[in-house]
């Protein structure tokens, strides 16, 4: 771990949301949930994005072997909690000295030239949200004004640069948030940004949708975790 000081810093204006926060979340055997009453819970969207996935994961393992596959597994989950946690504390105008290993440093100033440059007013961060019409749930990364407009904002980090068809699970995952956040809350917001650091790489990445293309998409995708995975 190495001791950083930023020397510049953005100062972004704040503008909440009104949210029910009385949430929990559970990780389970099956995967995460989130209590929403003491009868209720509901599956993370990420939990089945991760059971959709799973045959494509465990043919990726059986290519790079899988102690290299558990080694790139934890090395991206290490650094990318490291630089969620910076740029939560950095969006909350609450960072300029942090400990942080290099390459997670690295992430998080990729990530923070585009928050720099095309994030001005921050209306969430973190949130827990869910859906009562998909049974679903899960936490959005920032609901912020991107690019002078209401956005729903994602950080990734990957070890190779991604391509859009790389990545389409993650256009579904901030679909999802965004219907969750419009049963919540009543805002439709559908312009979804994926902000994604490449190790190496001095700028993330920004995969921006529409997320009025995918909406049925995603109601599809629910409609089949039921009843294939009864989850």
């Amino acid at each position: 771990m190495k001791e950083f000081q930023l020397k510049e810093i953005t100062r972004f204006s704040k503008e909440p949301l009104p949210l029910d926060l009385q949430i929990a979340r559970e990780d389970t055997a099956r995967g995460r949930f989130y209590r929403i009453s003491p009868e209720i819970s509901y599956p993370s969207i990420t939990t089945l994005l991760s059971i959709e996935s799973a045959e494509a994961v465990k043919k990726w393992q059986q290519r790079v072997g899988e102690r290299q596959a558990e080694e790139i597994k934890n090395r991206s989950a290490n650094r990318g909690t490291t630089m969620h946690n910076l740029l939560e504390k950095y969006l909350d105008n609450d960072l300029q000295h942090y400990q942080s290993s290099f390459y997670a440093h690295e992430m998080f100033m990729a990530c923070k030239k585009v928050v720099d440059a095309r994030v001005s007013k921050v209306y969430l961060q973190e949130a827990y949200l869910y859906s009562k019409l998909y049974q679903v749930a899960g936490t959005c990364d920032l609901v912020c004004e991107f690019d002078g407009s209401p956005a729903i904002v994602d950080f990734k980090n990957s070890i190779r640069k991604k391509s859009v068809k790389d990545i389409h699970h993650y256009i579904l995952q901030l679909t999802c948030y965004s219907l969750m956040l419009e049963e919540r809350t009543g805002l439709q917001i559908n312009n979804l940004h994926v902000i994604m650091a490449v190790e190496g790489e001095n700028v993330a990445d920004v995969f921006s949708f529409d997320a009025s293309n995918h909406r049925k998409e995603f109601a599809n995708f629910r409609v089949k975790m039921l009843r294939e995975h009864g989850i």
